[in-house]
């Protein structure tokens, strides 16, 4: 295989194009640590952006192996944001070294968490446990549970990373950052929840057990939309920390994803007539929300 051949497999399989995640969460992070303490370290904050970027890696390189080896990708109908990359069915010869570097960045991250659980403290221990159980078994064992399966991108990205990342930058954690890393997490659900839709026949097909298989449609819609609600309650909730008009810019700009969103979603029959719109709106809404409560908890912290 050539390099240009090895790079856009690489690529692939790491799904390069929602690495942004990590991104917007480590900017997250550091603006919730920023608001309670002062600048963080710089190279605390690249250690864990190395971190969250390697595990991101990691777990998308290990979900496409893992679905190629089930055939699950062979029978998915592919979407931008669905249906995996595609890029071992086009390429099966890659599969080994897909596995190896999912391995190679899980084993980077790590490294990292155990320099911060040996550097920070002891109590950093669980969340590291977790979190690697978590990657290591999320298309083995985490699919086959579905409320388990509904909780585990929140519970892994935003309260384990999000709030560990806080932990380390500032020594503490806040109410106001409990709160909003909370309403971030139940927005991560939703993503993967609106993503599992157009996949959820083919799923069934080797075992999985999401909602979208266990339960109606309208159950899980109305799943959908409580996550949402709760969010922006839990935004509210936090208004007094920062300011009622700083806030208000926030939740305005996120209605802006919400309100094409809440339509889409009234029924399966809205969703998938206008599938490929809602999975982007939900895609650019977990950007949005982090990225908006980055900007308003580092202007208040300066206007402070």
């Amino acid at each position: 295989m050539d390099s240009r051949l090895f790079l856009k497999c690489t690529l692939g399989v790491s799904r390069a194009p929602f690495l942004t995640l990590s991104l917007v969460t480590l900017v997250f992070s550091w603006s919730l640590a920023f608001f309670q303490s002062g600048f963080p370290s710089f190279i605390d904050s690249l250690l864990i952006l190395i971190a969250m970027m390697s595990a991101h890696i990691g777990v998308n390189a290990l979900n496409e192996y893992q679905d190629f080896v089930s055939g699950l990708d062979l029978t998915t109908d592919k979407t931008l944001f669905s249906g995996g990359s595609g890029t071992l069915v086009d390429h099966p010869e890659f599969a080994d070294t897909a596995r190896l570097i999912a391995y190679l960045f899980i084993g980077l991250a790590l490294c990292i968490g155990l320099w911060f659980i040996f550097s920070v403290g002891i109590e950093l221990l669980p969340v590291g446990i977790l979190g690697l159980w978590i990657v290591m078994n999320y298309t083995i064992t985490i699919n086959r549970h579905p409320w388990l399966c509904l909780v585990a991108p929140g519970l892994g990205i935003g309260v384990l990373a999000t709030l560990g990342s806080v932990y380390i930058l500032s020594g503490s954690l806040s109410v106001m950052s409990v709160l909003l890393v909370i309403g971030f997490s139940l927005l991560l659900n939703n993503l993967l929840l609106l993503n599992q839709f157009p996949d959820a026949q083919a799923d069934a097909q080797v075992n999985r057990q999401h909602l979208w298989i266990t339960h109606s449609s309208d159950f899980v819609l109305a799943v959908f939309r409580l996550q949402w609600i709760a969010a922006l309650i839990l935004v509210l909730l936090c208004a007094e920390y920062v300011g009622v008009f700083l806030f208000s810019l926030i939740v305005l700009g996120v209605l802006l994803f919400v309100y094409p969103l809440w339509k889409y979603t009234k029924s399966k029959d809205e969703l998938q007539d206008n599938l490929i719109s809602a999975l982007g709106k939900n895609v650019m809404l977990c950007h949005a929300y982090p990225a908006f409560l980055s900007v308003v908890l580092i202007i208040s912290r300066w206007l402070t």
